[in-house]
């Protein structure tokens, strides 16, 4: 199953004009207002961390500046298939891939999927049997200057829990999330989505309590780590154009590390200063890892600029005209028709 590009009925001229914007052009392009929005205002944080002269003052900055100019301009083709159907395709956009921009973090999310989806439909991943459970592993909320060193007492828990005999999952992917609590600790914890044997809640079943233990073990504790573990009802997509049937329980393993909201919180200095203490903490960090049966999934080649253009789309024969070319430029909270740049 890919990411389809946005299909809409042919616009009408004054959708073509200057000025128009994508969102009524195509609908189903209005994320790309919601999170560059998003991503202005973590760019401010950045540029008043920058401000504070600091030893990282210049790191900050420069994050700030390539922010802003993250996919600034957006090139999309208008192209019609056979069946006389336009697309709205993005062509051209370069971005940043700063870890907490929340446009490149929506991309890069849609990048997982894609993977992970065309994974999920090798043959030999599809003749696997068994069901899908999710796993929520935590520690207690940390001062957030304390946090690198904690993912490294709950990614070295991580691999002790693994490495037991109860381990349960013939494959699994795991996300670290970090979410903001009132007192701007940070609370870091793992997601995992795990595909355990039809065999499990027959034989070497463990109830929440058996994972509290385990994990509570792993992380050699001196108290009871919540822990929380759901089964999911399966839920099954088919792609309409390849008729490929996918089931969409794993795709709740791959999240945001951050959500923009945990960044964006109001109080605009102390906002800066948790981000700017969150970048220090967690960087050149790894946020999700695969192990078993599903140790590959996320693992092609090297993250490019493309991968992020068109997230599991590929080009297809059937478009075969290209009406025209539109560009789009970010001015004044929207996107918005003009003429192409000069440079």
């Amino acid at each position: 199953m890919t990411v389809s590009a946005a299909k809409f009925s042919v616009p009408g001229p004054g959708l073509l004009g200057n000025g128009a914007l994508l969102s009524e052009v195509s609908p189903g392009d209005k994320p790309w207002d919601t999170h560059k929005g998003q991503a202005d205002k973590v760019a401010r944080l950045y540029e008043m961390a920058s401000r504070t002269g600091g030893v990282d003052s210049s790191w900050f900055a420069r994050l700030g500046e390539r922010m802003r100019e993250c996919s600034h301009w957006l090139e999309f083709g208008l192209n019609h298939n056979q069946d006389g159907e336009v697309r709205l395709r993005l062509r051209t956009a370069r971005f940043c891939r700063v870890r907490y921009d929340p446009l490149c973090q929506w991309r890069r999310e849609l990048m997982w999927v894609a993977r992970l989806m065309k994974f999920l439909n090798r043959p030999e991943i599809k003749a696997e049997k068994g069901r899908w459970i999710m796993l929520t592993l935590t520690v207690p909320n940390v001062p957030i200057g304390e946090l690198r060193s904690t993912l490294d007492e709950m990614n070295i828990a991580w691999k002790r829990l693994i490495q037991r005999k109860a381990w349960p999952a013939k494959g699994f992917i795991r996300s670290t999330e970090i979410t903001r609590r009132a007192n701007d600790y940070a609370h870091p914890h793992f997601h995992a989505v795990m595909l355990v044997p039809p065999s499990y809640f027959s034989h070497g079943y463990i109830s929440q309590k058996a994972w509290t233990a385990l994990w509570r073990e792993a992380l050699r504790a001196d108290y009871d780590p919540i822990v929380h573990v759901k089964v999911f009802k399966s839920k099954i997509v088919t792609d309409p154009e390849t008729g490929e049937t996918t089931e969409l329980a794993p795709i709740e393993g791959i999240k945001y590390p951050v959500k923009p909201d945990e960044l964006i919180g109001g109080k605009r200095q102390k906002d800066a200063e948790w981000l700017a203490e969150l970048t220090r903490q967690t960087h050149k960090r790894r946020f999700i890892a695969t192990g078993g049966i599903l140790k590959d999934v996320l693992r092609d080649e090297e993250e490019t600029n493309d991968d992020l253009l068109r997230p599991g789309e590929e080009s297809s024969e059937e478009e075969v005209e290209t009406l025209m070319t539109q560009w789009y430029l970010w001015f004044d909270k929207r996107y918005r028709k003009r003429s192409a740049p000069s440079v």
